[in-house]
């Protein structure tokens, strides 16, 4: 998603909810979503609550619910952990702010390093060549062949989402 490579300092929240009816939320706050998650991004702490307010009020009104659980809050910075007055709520519950967090298969940090992403694609990238080579044991397969399955199963694992590890 190209929405974090280009935040900064900004900070942004993850929600599910229903896509077709938050359309007109984007006049009120800048939000993007990736079939049924959201992104919230705002410039500062008072911002972003105030969006999560507006987010609350909208989903009262039509009915919707946003699973606290699995709402995360990630501040990027350079360094440093989430200062005391970035704490945030959402209907009264406070959500999590975290350092860390997997969005479709890709692991952003709030650094905006991609460092814990290489880590985890490299071993999806292992796990998958030793099934391959595990199968090879069991069948005769040219040296063509090889190449062409290491592509499929392990060059595709370790190139997953590469267009977006810190360009």
């Amino acid at each position: 998603m190209i929405v974090f490579r280009v935040l900064g300092g900004s900070r942004i929240i993850f929600a599910r909810s229903s896509r077709q009816r938050l359309r007109n939320l984007r006049s009120n706050f800048d939000i993007a979503y990736f079939c049924e998650d959201m992104v919230i991004i705002g410039k500062s702490v008072e911002d972003l609550q105030n969006s999560l307010n507006l987010l609350h009020n909208y989903c009262g009104k039509w009915g919707l619910e946003v699973n606290c659980d699995k709402t995360k809050i990630m501040v990027f910075r350079k360094r440093g952990p989430a200062r005391a007055n970035e704490t945030f709520t959402y209907n009264g519950q406070i959500v999590e702010v975290v350092n860390d967090f997997n969005y479709l298969g890709t692991v952003f940090n709030y650094t905006g390093s991609f460092v814990l992403n290489n880590l985890a694609l490299s071993g999806k990238g292992l796990k998958a060549m030793n099934v391959l080579l595990m199968n090879v044991k069991k069948h005769k397969i040219p040296p063509k062949c090889l190449g062409q399955l290491f592509d499929v199963f392990v060059s595709s694992t370790l190139n997953y989402a590469c267009e977006d590890w810190g360009f």
